[in-house]
């Protein structure tokens, strides 16, 4: 959601500290631990963000002596591969990569997400489709502007 791992960190750290400091809020009949703990991470994301009024840089990857494997181009690849998702990822309106989030990469249920997000199922179902929809798009736009860059490119026979 942050789009930075030092962020995240602070978030998931003052997450649990709310959790040990007001363990006696939580309503284990009203939603799964989980559900709850993602609810108070959203709040205090948008917050910070909201603090922060921008996007912080995405964290880069790691050098390429890092890199371990036989086939070193797709490895290389994929990470670029990655590397634009998370991009594109980041640059969603949040509630639309709430949903991502949520749904996509944490396998959270629809249910649970609409509790997390205090929204109807059918609303996360909708922004999700929207999203996905969005990601594609940015995906397929960012392989156009890799392959048109600043100089002209030779082909090879």
């Amino acid at each position: 959601m942050t789009g930075s791992n030092t962020m995240a960190e602070d978030v998931v750290q003052e997450v649990f500290l709310v959790l040990m400091r007001n363990a006696g809020r939580f309503d284990s009949s009203r939603s799964a631990l989980s559900t709850y703990l993602y609810g108070v991470a959203r709040h205090h994301t948008r917050r910070r963000l909201f603090r922060e009024r921008r996007f912080v840089a995405i964290d880069e990857q790691p050098a390429l002596e890092d890199i371990a494997g036989e086939d070193v181009a797709a490895d290389l690849e994929r990470r670029s591969d990655v590397r634009r998702l998370r991009r594109a990822i980041v640059s969603l309106p949040s509630r639309y990569r709430e949903v991502v989030v949520l749904c996509d990469l944490h396998d959270v249920t629809y249910s649970d997400a609409a509790t997390a997000l205090g929204c109807a199922i059918g609303t996360v179902r909708s922004r999700l489709h929207r999203a996905r929809r969005l990601l594609m798009q940015k995906m397929r736009d960012g392989a156009a502007d890799a392959a048109v860059p600043g100089t002209t490119m030779r082909c090879t026979v």
